[in-house]
């Protein structure tokens, strides 16, 4: 989930995608760990983890870009969301909004 280090999961790396909207999805990340740290969500199995880790691999050509989520941004702060159990506390309207901003931003003229 591009937070918990797969083989250390009390290592966490809030912060790390990157072509993003930074700060709410920041939030929705720091919500999650800490619905984690708190009991209120178990985290993933470390068989998950590594799932999700090999996923990321294959899914990009370079390394490098296993973080760059640009439009799947939306997608995976709504997993996120779902996994935490947080997904009615205000992110449903939350991330339309934004998808709207992004979409329909001014151009410079």
């Amino acid at each position: 989930m591009q937070l918990f280090h797969c083989e250390f999961p009390s290592l966490v790396f809030i912060g790390i995608p990157w072509t993003i909207i930074p700060f709410p999805l920041f939030d929705i990340q720091a919500t999650f760990v800490a619905r984690v740290a708190s009991g209120k969500v178990a985290l993933p199995s470390y068989a998950d983890r590594k799932s999700h880790l090999e996923m990321q691999y294959e899914r990009c050509a370079n390394v490098k870009d296993t973080h760059k989520l640009a439009g799947a941004q939306f997608d995976y702060a709504r997993e996120l969301a779902a996994a935490g159990a947080f997904l009615d506390t205000g992110i449903r309207t939350y991330i339309p909004i934004v998808k709207y901003r992004i979409v329909r931003r001014p151009q410079n003229t």
